[in-house]
């Protein structure tokens, strides 16, 4: 949504750093028809047991998030997604995350960008990033040594 926002209001925009990012979501850049159906259940899955007590309907979003993270800070972050949205507004983000495609406004981006992506980042794949970068003029790709999207306070990125 940053470079969404950068091509739609660049006097706004000095500078700008996208981290994690991606030109297209997982249906947007049409992965296979499998990767429809995932997203399907896993929306579903929201709708169904996001405000839960029982944190394992979350575990299946946290883990590709930080597969390296300690179990105590996996139920912290499934508290943390339980506490801070509801299961509609889950589903929703998730729906919009999936079919999102600013490569068209991506190229429209004049500031100055920096793409910084995890080499083997669970969630928006490498190529992604990558693919990012390409599209946004002059933008500097850096990838990150690891595989958490969210990076752990032990990890050399």
């Amino acid at each position: 949504m940053a470079s969404e926002d950068a091509a739609r209001y660049p006097k706004r925009v000095r500078k700008l750093v996208l981290y994690g990012a991606y030109a297209q979501g997982r249906v947007a850049r049409g992965d296979s028809s499998e990767a429809i159906r995932v997203h399907e259940l896993q929306s579903e899955l929201a709708r169904v047991g996001w405000g839960q007590n029982e944190s394992s309907f979350r575990q299946v979003y946290t883990s590709p998030f930080m597969p390296g993270a300690s179990k105590q800070l996996w139920n912290e972050f499934n508290e943390l997604q339980r506490r801070s949205t509801s299961p509609e507004n889950a589903a929703r983000l998730l729906k919009v995350t999936a079919y999102i495609d600013v490569s068209n406004a991506a190229c429209r981006v004049e500031a100055p960008t920096l793409v910084l992506h995890v080499r083997d980042d669970h969630r928006p794949p490498l190529e992604q990033g990558r693919l990012l970068a390409s599209t946004i003029p002059g933008a500097r790709f850096v990838a990150l040594e690891g595989n958490n999207h969210i990076l752990l306070e032990d990890e050399a990125a």
